[in-house]
């Protein structure tokens, strides 16, 4: 473990594979209101192939993560994160994020107050197709949380044993529903937000895909009933009957009435992302994991 005794706070960035854009969130960490008890760590699975970005800043602490490439294994890094620092305070950013101003003291402050143990912030899409975004304008309590932006006390964390690195997708959402089955609150603070650079168009009707299909394997993995899973996923039970709608062209008319509901918002691409998430619906109910 790293003997960092010394710190009150690290700020963990997670590097899956060659997430050069990690460059933009380290910048942008630079200036927020970081003080000496304050540190950022970076586990990153990159095997060397970002060295140079981390020549650029000396003043991050590096994790080699050395876990299977080919593999998920974002979970696992975000425990290897956490057990390593040894701080009270964990913050979670993810690589392809950029903080506003004051984001860090906002976020951090009502655990430095022990006001509360979690705490979240808005999450916007550098894409404005993108079919979905975390957070409201208003300062409320939430049900669950996106680890792109979250606050979390360790001693949580260690409590609920980490992250599970069983599931392969959603394991925020898993953690933040332990969390609140464990009766603790989780604060969304509006003035903490950050925008997400969501990528190119392929990139996006991939995460749209693995989504669906991560929200779907939660509700398994967690043996909530079906009626459960219809009545919170509405508009994601939608866009998997238009997936298979299409072996019934008498159907056909609802991809239609959802290419009209989202003509405002670059209807093709948001439809196809919609879709994306309806085949990884369908993908994770009718093929189970081996």
């Amino acid at each position: 473990m790293i003997p960092t005794m010394e710190y009150l706070s690290s700020t963990i960035v997670i590097v899956n594979r060659d997430d050069r854009e990690i460059v933009a969130t380290l910048r942008a960490l630079e200036s927020q209101d970081l003080s000496s008890v304050d540190r950022v760590l970076v586990v990153d699975a990159s095997h060397g192939r970002l060295d140079d970005i981390r020549l650029q800043f000396p003043q991050v602490t590096w994790i080699n993560y050395l876990g299977d490439p080919a593999m998920r294994t974002i979970a696992h890094q975000r425990n290897v994160g956490w057990k390593e620092s040894n701080t009270d305070l964990i913050i979670y950013l993810d690589a392809h994020c950029i903080p506003v101003e004051g984001w860090f003291a906002t976020l951090t402050q009502p655990l430095r107050d022990h006001s509360y143990d979690v705490v979240t912030g808005p999450v916007r899409m550098s894409d404005s197709t993108a079919h979905w975004s975390y957070g409201t304008s208003e300062r409320e309590e939430r049900k669950d949380f996106i680890t792109a932006n979250v606050a979390i006390r360790r001693s949580v964390l260690a409590e609920l044993g980490g992250f599970n690195e069983e599931i392969g997708f959603a394991e925020d959402t898993d953690m933040s529903w332990r969390v609140r089955d464990h009766g603790t609150a989780i604060l969304c603070e509006p003035a903490a937000a950050i925008t997400h650079e969501m990528g190119g168009y392929v990139e996006n009707l991939s995460r749209s895909h693995r989504y669906g299909r991560g929200r779907t394997r939660l509700y398994r993995y967690h043996h909530l009933p079906l009626r459960r899973f219809i009545a919170d996923e509405k508009d994601g039970v939608v866009y998997a009957i238009a997936v298979a709608s299409f072996w019934f062209p008498p159907s056909w008319l609802l991809p239609l009435a959802m290419w009209w509901r989202a003509r405002k918002l670059d209807g093709w691409r948001t439809v196809t992302y919609q879709f994306a998430y309806g085949a990884g619906i369908l993908r994770e109910a009718l093929w189970r994991r081996a």
